[in-house]
């Protein structure tokens, strides 16, 4: 019974580190962050178990949260990234809840969305613009090469 609790209250640990952390401090690299709170919770965990426990089934309980990790980590990249939900917001935001069509297609989707997706590349320095000219970072540049890389050896051919 204690080789299921374990990695659930593990977990429980993980979304509750993530939430204080994503509610104190401004984070530019999500997913780094998670990775660093899976990691710590992991690392926490494992070794109050061994102290406590001393008898821990590790590839167990790393498999069960794994798992649990991954799920958490899909579903809030579907909240994180949805342009549905960012619509939905925008919409939103406007009086009485209600935009006209062409303002959604026009304000929301083109103007909005592509200028947070620049402002976000910016950001992580992918990106510098100057006046009305976009153009690649040395770091943007190398980023360019890693994901061509990935989806050639992914075999996929085209991404939107």
């Amino acid at each position: 019974m204690v080789e299921l609790f374990l990695p659930f209250a593990s977990f429980a640990v993980f979304v509750s580190v993530v939430i204080a952390v994503f509610r104190l401090v401004e984070i530019v690299r999500v997913m780094l962050a998670l990775c660093v709170a899976f990691l710590a919770v992991l690392a926490a965990t494992v070794a109050v178990a061994t102290a406590v426990l001393r008898d821990v089934d590790f590839w167990f309980f790393f498999s069960v949260f794994l798992c649990l990790f991954l799920i958490f980590v899909l579903v809030f990249s579907l909240f994180y990234k949805s342009i549905s939900l960012r619509l939905l917001f925008d919409i939103h935001e406007r009086k009485n809840g209600r935009a006209p069509l062409e303002w959604v297609y026009t304000e929301s989707i083109l103007t909005g969305s592509f200028q947070r997706r620049l402002a976000l590349l910016e950001e992580d320095r992918l990106i510098s613009r100057r006046n009305d000219t976009v153009m690649l970072t040395p770091e943007g540049g190398r980023t360019v090469h890693r994901l061509l890389a990935a989806q050639k050896l992914l075999g996929i051919s085209d991404s939107g």
